[in-house]
């Protein structure tokens, strides 16, 4: 994923559980102009451990996977579709602070 598309992702969901940039900055101990950044798609560069904090405060999670290599068969296609439909559908608490 590039980052651009991260930094749309970031904005959907700070948006989705109402929190404006200064209060997730307040809330993550990062500069709303790195979060503003992020979202606009015009940082070059953030730190992991920035990110995290930035996903998990709008309920994203961060996880590696292995990149598919060539063209993916028909049940491969099946099953990831099925395991992100599964994935956005579950059921997860929310904190707020």
């Amino acid at each position: 994923m590039h980052i651009k598309e991260l930094g749309s992702l970031v904005r959907e969901r700070r948006r989705a559980v109402r929190l404006t940039q200064a209060q997730l900055a307040s809330q993550t101990g990062i500069s709303r102009a790195t979060i503003a950044g992020l979202e606009a798609g015009s940082l070059a560069e953030i730190g992991f451990v920035k990110l995290q904090r930035i996903c998990e405060s709008v309920g994203l999670e961060m996880r590696a996977v292995q990149a598919l290599q060539g063209r993916p068969t028909l049940d491969e296609l099946v099953a990831l579709n099925r395991q992100e439909y599964e994935q956005s559908h579950a059921k997860k608490p929310r904190f707020r602070s």
